[in-house]
């Protein structure tokens, strides 16, 4: 991440254009897909990359909604007369002037750079699929990981001479992501999904988990081997002379050899903070020992992780936005971690210099934020989940503006951060010191949002700081190690494996909660996964989720579907026969809106009665939305007998029927329906 993939792209661009200009070949137009906040970049750095004289674009159009994607538009397309599926009439509504009938108005003209995002692509798949492209290339390419979403179909049905595809995480959480990568630009190199699952990724889950750090490693390395020159790998260790030093330092004393023991570093809790948090965990005890009472691991970890930050946070509370210098020194001064982030903010003040505090819960952000802007007199944004990439108002601050403000500032400076919004795409290397005062659970995600400063353009020496909390009781009870020195030692073990394609897997929260819950009290049982963890799931354990839920609710044998699941994600067998698809939205607030759920499941039951050879009647479509499905999908799927399924029903039936963590994590390691 921050090596110039970008640059690079532009570069071997300019080289293919040349090329088909010495051999007098046609120059066929190029296309960019990439996320929303990137279409600026890929403009910018177009301008930056080529001298006027030598600029290989005719012209540069972003087909976006409020760029040049109107002029484009065309009315619907006909369906080809081959056609058996009626209802792929609404697919093609969305068409685009492609192809000789439209003459100097066409899209797909010689010598030009198409940029659009994966949206529009997924909505406009059956024009640009139309486009004899020179080169297609993925931005951002772990964005089509998952196989059976519409946006990696249509990825893999782009025709190109060339495909790339361009990211500094080709594994986010599982084998598959690589192999759906890999197979959208060079299909069949890694051969089937199948054999690929069978070969790389069963031995990895079939194996103790303890023994899967090395496992994972040594697959990972026969991975690399096997894709060869396929795949060019540039890291900042062995390919980039003249960065400068990232030094990272933590509050433990026994660190792993990446990291240097820094003692402000180590937090020690106030008296008033560690009483809140012995009574947590001292409630999860008296609860575990309740047999009425529930699973309360995962609901503690969380009331702990909030705890760790401020004890106002607990349960939902919120910090008052402070109104003057005292009171926000009153309220850090309730938190061990908040004074020694404000501790090192006051030595890079001293140094003139700029730092990126990362915080996943958005209260502490906002608190954070609020505090830092009355003790140090400068104004400090935030950039999460809610701001926006884009905006049609005139000075709206959009994540850009915010970061171009933030460089241009001469001097000392401050901002907020969520690791997972500043995963993609921001460079920020007027700041040269990160704080991460929570820990990601996902490595590689905390890695990407300290690689927003550690990236080329960055002059100055990078610091990292791991401020970890300690219990003040912990030299006398030597059990009360807390939540942050657990999390610090996990993710420390699954640091980053080199030379291998496989990246460090989250840490789990069963991880955690042995150390944290089990010393002096009941034993963690298998973790139960609750309501609240379905949001946190992604959709592949999304999709074994609904598999092993599903399953105990009709009492039935479920098998998830490979990658060419033809619409459908889980075959339910047993005194119903099923299929399901599932559709899992990191936008769970939003009415799910898109009658793509209903289409797919019904173009799927035809296929599965006729290769598996038995009747499915039944139909489900599952997502994750918490207000359920819009008014024209329920009226798909009633009019297809469809059953729509949302996070409320979920919810409904996991009180009743629980699932653990580690059930959904067997569900994955078994073979699928091959069909």
């Amino acid at each position: 991440m921050g090596l110039g993939k970008t640059f690079m792209t532009l570069v071997a661009i300019a080289e293919y254009l040349q090329q088909i200009q010495v051999n007098n070949d046609q120059a066929r137009p190029v296309l960019v897909v990439a996320p929303l906040g990137l279409l600026d970049n890929w403009e910018q750095e177009v301008s930056d990359t080529y001298a006027p004289a030598y600029h290989p674009f005719a012209k540069i159009i972003k087909l976006q909604a409020d760029a040049d994607l109107p002029r484009f538009r065309a009315p619907p397309q006909t369906i080809p007369s081959n056609t058996h599926q009626e209802d792929e009439q609404a697919s093609i509504q969305k068409a685009l002037k492609v192809g000789r009938d439209y003459g100097p108005d066409r899209l797909d003209q010689p010598r030009r750079l198409v940029l659009t995002t994966y949206e529009t692509l997924r909505d406009y798949q059956f024009s640009l699929c139309r486009v004899d492209w020179s080169l297609v290339i993925f931005d951002e390419a772990q964005m089509v990981k998952n196989p059976n979403t519409l946006a990696s179909r249509a990825a893999k049905g782009l025709k190109a001479r060339f495909k790339l595809a361009v990211t500094g995480t080709p594994v986010e959480n599982s084998l598959r992501d690589f192999w759906n990568l890999l197979d959208t630009v060079r299909p069949g190199h890694l051969d089937a999904y199948q054999p690929f699952n069978r070969e790389f990724i069963r031995p990895i889950n079939r194996v103790p988990r303890e023994q899967r750090a090395n496992e994972r490693q040594q697959i990972g390395l026969q991975l690399r081997a096997k894709t060869g020159l396929v795949m060019l790998r540039r890291n900042k260790v062995d390919k980039l002379e003249g960065l400068p030093v990232k030094t990272i330092y933590t509050g433990v004393e026994d660190q792993s050899p990446n990291t240097r023991f820094y003692a402000p570093l180590q937090c020690t809790m106030q008296r008033k903070q560690a009483d809140v948090y012995d009574r947590v965990v001292a409630n999860v005890r008296e609860q575990a020992a309740d047999e009425n009472a529930g699973n309360p691991f995962l609901a503690g970890l969380q009331r702990l992780r909030d705890v760790a930050l401020h004890p106002a946070l607990l349960d939902g509370g919120i910090l008052p936005r402070p109104q003057s210098r005292e009171q926000a020194q009153r309220l850090i001064g309730e938190s061990s971690k908040l004074e020694c982030v404000v501790d090192l903010l006051k030595t890079i003040q001293e140094k003139n210099e700029k730092a990126i505090i990362f915080a996943i819960n958005k209260r502490a952000q906002e608190f954070v934020a609020a505090a830092c802007e009355q003790l140090f007199a400068i104004r400090v944004d935030i950039i999460n989940g809610d701001t926006k990439a884009v905006a049609r108002r005139s000075g709206a601050r959009t994540r850009r503006r915010m970061i171009e403000a933030f460089q241009s500032e001469p001097g000392f400076g401050v901002i907020v951060m969520s690791p997972i919004a500043a995963g993609v795409g921001l460079t920020i290397t007027a700041a040269n010191h990160v704080i991460h005062l929570e820990r990601h659970w996902n490595p590689a995600k905390e890695a990407q949002a300290t690689d927003r400063v550690y990236r080329i353009g960055q002059k100055k020496d990078v610091f990292v700081y791991l401020p970890v909390l300690r219990h003040p009781d912990s030299g006398s009870e030597p059990e009360k190690v807390t939540f942050d020195q657990n999390l610090n030692r996990l993710l420390n073990e699954k640091s980053a494996l080199k030379d291998a394609v496989v990246t460090p897997e989250n840490v789990q929260p069963d991880d955690v909660m042995h150390n944290v819950f089990s010393k002096g009290g009941p034993e963690p049982p298998a973790v139960d996964l609750q309501a609240r963890d379905i949001d946190t799931l992604g959709w592949e354990r999304f999709e074994a989720f609904c598999a092993v839920l599903l399953g105990k609710v009709h009492s039935a044998q479920t098998q998830l579907t490979g990658v060419n699941d033809h619409g459908c994600d889980v075959v339910l067998r047993g005194k119903i026969n099923a299929l399901i698809q599932c559709k899992f939205s990191e936008h769970s607030h939003r009415d799910y809106d898109s009658e793509d759920i209903v289409k797919e499941i019904c173009w799927a039951q035809k296929h599965y009665n006729d290769t598996l050879h038995e009747e499915f009647k039944c139909l489900f479509a599952i997502s994750n939305n918490v207000h359920g499905f819009s008014r024209r999908v329920k009226k798909s799927a009633k009019s297809r007998n469809v059953t729509l399924v949302d996070q409320s029903q979920l919810k409904k039936w996991l009180k009743r029927y629980p699932v653990t963590h580690n059930e959904v994590a067997q569900k994955l390691a078994k073979e699928r329906v091959d069909s």
